[in-house]
């Protein structure tokens, strides 16, 4: 039998915390038992779809498996895990993890080998369901982890890249690069020379890995350099890999999705794609058209006890965050958050990485340069 109908919403459940709406209480579809998404008999007999309102109760486990999975908007007050022999997409407007749910997509780890993607956003939801466009994301209030592939997230050129050259030489192994990956190389020019060229616009570009040697530091790319990328003042640039097995990504580029982790939430992530994501642009804000706090990755006002082995709350480390229309990772007002290794291309804020308001939380420590590759990209970003 087809679901009902999801009745008329006349104001938004909750709320949560910052506002958020508790979707889950109006969630026409219930996961009636553990098992995985694509067995009707979890759902009691028939498959979500994706203008259904999903919740997957407490202590009940669902496993999403192969390309099919999809939901309007997705509570998880128990647990949802990425299957990790199949080939993996959910997509959803909405995934709000709500206190005490977990949401895995691997772990660092035990990575997700095969490829793992979560969609998020469209178009946004009713103003009566939704009043403060919270929605259009994954919301974390409870635990989320999500581990790719280990990879090198970017390494120095051993010598500059000239204009034209068909392969990149590493000062150091690049682990687990492969054929198809994505890399990009920065401009390396300093204002002056800009000004000297007579070029102002980004040479920033993206290059696509054909082979890589066996000893991990020499590239061969599928087509040859379009700029020189020679470094500045003795310094030689580094390059960075934006391809991760497991991705979050918005659905629709017109309509951004963003990730949010607030308030007792807290997240473990390593080797994950953040593509496309984002909302809140650098323009003026407007609560309308511009809301405040809609970033690719916003900790946001997540305290809680240190529950990791090293003391840290969260760990973002060795992940790609692909465009941005204002920053890439903001951290604020957050207990304890590791940021290490990461790449961000295409952030249009000058500041790629942001820590305001860090005054309870030792995340400033632990936000040094050095652990970040930030790659300016004017010209291509998702």
């Amino acid at each position: 039998m087809p679901h009902p109908a999801p009745a008329l919403v006349q104001h938004a459940p909750g709320p949560l915390f910052d506002g958020i709406p508790d979707w889950s209480r109006a969630a026409r579809v219930v996961a009636r038992k553990a098992g995985r998404w694509s067995d009707k008999e979890t759902w009691g007999g028939t498959l979500p779809g994706p203008t259904d309102d999903v919740l997957i109760p407490a202590r009940v486990t669902v496993t999403a498996d192969g390309v099919s999975g999809s939901a309007r908007i997705l509570c998880v007050k128990g647990e949802l895990l990425f299957d990790r022999g199949a080939l993996t997409t959910l997509a959803a407007h909405t995934v709000l993890v709500l206190p005490g749910g977990r949401l895995e997509i691997g772990t660092p780890a035990a990575p997700l080998t095969r490829r793992a993607r979560l969609l998020l956003g469209g178009v946004a939801l009713p103003e009566a369901l939704d009043p403060n466009q919270h929605g259009g994301g994954l919301l974390v209030l409870g635990e989320w982890t999500a581990g790719g592939t280990e990879k090198t997230g970017f390494a120095r050129l051993a010598t500059g890249a000239a204009v034209g050259q068909t392969s990149l030489r590493l000062a150091s192994r690049a682990l687990g690069w492969k054929p198809g990956d994505i890399l990009v190389l920065p401009d390396t020019r300093s204002p002056a020379r800009r000004v000297l060229d007579r070029s102002p616009a980004s040479r920033t570009e993206r290059v696509t890995v054909q082979s890589v040697s066996a000893d991990g530091k020499t590239v061969a790319l599928t087509s040859p350099a379009k700029y020189a990328h020679l470094g500045n003042g003795g310094f030689l640039p580094h390059v960075g890999n934006l391809s991760r097995s497991v991705t979050v990504e918005s659905a629709d580029l017109k309509n951004r999705a963003h990730v949010l982790v607030g308030e007792a939430g807290k997240a473990d992530l390593s080797g994950v794609g953040l593509v496309g994501l984002g909302r809140t642009r650098i323009d003026a804000l407007n609560p309308k058209t511009n809301h405040i706090g809609r970033y690719a990755l916003h900790f946001h006002h997540a305290i809680g006890p240190f529950s990791n082995p090293d003391g840290y709350r969260s760990r973002v480390a060795g992940c790609a965050v692909d465009g941005s229309p204002k920053w890439g990772i903001v951290v604020h007002g957050t207990t304890r958050t590791l940021v290490s290794g990461n790449v961000v291309c295409g952030a249009k804020a000058r500041l790629a990485l942001a820590a305001p308001d860090a005054v309870h939380s030792e995340v400033a420590d632990e936000l040094v340069p050095a652990l970040v590759a930030v790659f300016r990209d004017e010209r291509r970003a998702p």
